[in-house]
């Protein structure tokens, strides 16, 4: 479509989503893990660590185990939005729009809406040293939506 084109330079292995209750237990966190962030070095060229302090929000979840600890043979997607502007509630009034039309397709079994702050390249995360922590303007705004469907097949229905 035009418009709509896939970051640049952009290839993600994997994401964790971790969750704090406050922002004190986040900072204790970050202050008992120096061996944790200092072994991302061995593993990553990049991390990026999006603050999430309002949450994520699912709107639909079918999926019979949520927390599974193995593979439970649906089809995910994360798909990752970026804004082509700074208007942070006009972005996230747009994406929460598109979440809401995708949680009322029956195909669909799980729609988790993810709205970070916009990332500041000033102030980098998380503290790991020697690893790449910066965001293209593309990316300083972004939303995730977590979809899982029952199959390939199904989400291509869709």
């Amino acid at each position: 479509m035009d418009g709509i084109r896939p970051f640049p330079d952009y290839d993600l292995d994997g994401g964790v989503e971790i969750g704090f209750h406050t922002a004190q237990d986040q900072a204790d966190f970050n202050e008992a893990c120096p061996i944790l962030f200092a072994d991302e070095q061995n593993m990553f060229a990049a991390t990026v660590a999006y603050a999430l302090p309002k949450g994520s929000t699912t709107l639909v979840d079918r999926v019979a185990d949520p927390s599974p600890n193995a593979d439970d043979g649906l089809d995910r997607i994360h798909l990752h939005l970026g804004a082509a502007h700074d208007d942070v509630p006009a972005f996230g009034d747009r994406v929460d729009r598109l979440a809401r039309a995708l949680a009322t397709e029956d195909a669909v079994m799980r729609v988790r809406l993810h709205l970070p702050e916009p990332y500041d390249n000033a102030h980098p995360a998380p503290p790991a040293p020697n690893v790449g922590h910066e965001v293209p303007a593309e990316r300083r705004l972004i939303a995730i939506v977590d979809l899982a469907f029952a199959s390939p097949l199904e989400r291509s229905m869709v």
